[in-house]
């Protein structure tokens, strides 16, 4: 055989074995990324926890949609609200989650509001959502954020201000342990925001915080349940106050 017929072959043979290297190494890469993607997934799910309303949110899809169709969408207050004593004329849906963080309000507010079409959402924040490193600006560009994927949608939106722990409050000296941050300052700056965007843009607004706090800005103990929950009495009120709204939307 040639010596130039030899160094073809050769080559060939390498060729081949470049061939299948790089083609196992190649599925070998697919593999790990699959890996990573579904690890991303499930944080991401995990994180928005937006398995926990899935199946109630499926059953409604193959449902008509409800002209009068209410969203309360919020964490632990929202979830706590005993929505009951609403008005007949309205279908309640509770999409309340306790102590999720503020981020993941946006990953599932498609399926937890948008996909459900109702007329009206009424967007929580509770103080829990103000936690270092999370800022009260942060976290009004979140509910500003909402607020217009809503009207974008043909949704009216309705957001609650926020409302403040009880004094002396196991939570709210955990929280202001962190140097330089205060709690009480944040959900006041939060809400002067939230009512002058509410003020500028035509949304309509509760204020939870008034309704509920004492004369120092702390969540009054006629109406707390627990540090940063409402009791009945509590509901009550904002209760009226969201029916009051509803009332004007109507």
């Amino acid at each position: 055989m040639k010596k130039s017929s030899k160094i073809i072959i050769g080559i060939l043979i390498l060729g081949n074995v470049l061939g299948v290297y790089f083609v196992f190494r190649g599925l070998s890469y697919r593999r790990a990324a699959n890996v990573y993607l579904d690890k991303y997934t499930n944080v991401v799910a995990e994180f928005s926890r937006r398995s926990v309303y899935a199946e109630d949110n499926h059953r409604m899809a193959d449902l008509e949609p409800v002209k009068n169709r209410l969203v309360f969408f919020g964490s632990q207050v929202t979830s706590n609200w005993p929505l009951n004593h609403l008005s007949d004329s309205w279908e309640v849906i509770n999409r309340g989650i306790p102590h999720q963080r503020a981020a993941g309000f946006l990953l599932r507010f498609r399926p937890d509001v948008i996909e459900l079409q109702p007329r009206v959402v009424v967007i929580e924040m509770s103080s829990y959502n103000l936690r270092p490193p999370v800022t009260a600006g942060e976290l009004t560009e979140y509910v500003f954020s909402m607020a217009e994927l809503a009207r974008l949608h043909d949704i009216i939106p309705v957001i609650l201000t926020i409302i403040p722990p009880v004094r002396d409050s196991s939570d709210l000296s955990v929280i202001e342990e962190v140097e330089g941050y205060s709690l009480i300052d944040s959900i006041t700056q939060f809400n002067s925001v939230v009512k002058q965007f509410c003020a500028e843009q035509g949304v309509f607004l509760v204020d939870a915080c008034q309704l509920l706090t004492d004369t120092n800005g702390y969540l009054a103990p006629e109406y707390s349940a627990a540090a940063i929950d409402p009791n009945s009495s509590g509901y009550a009120r904002i209760t009226r106050a969201v029916e009051q709204v509803l009332t004007n939307i109507k």
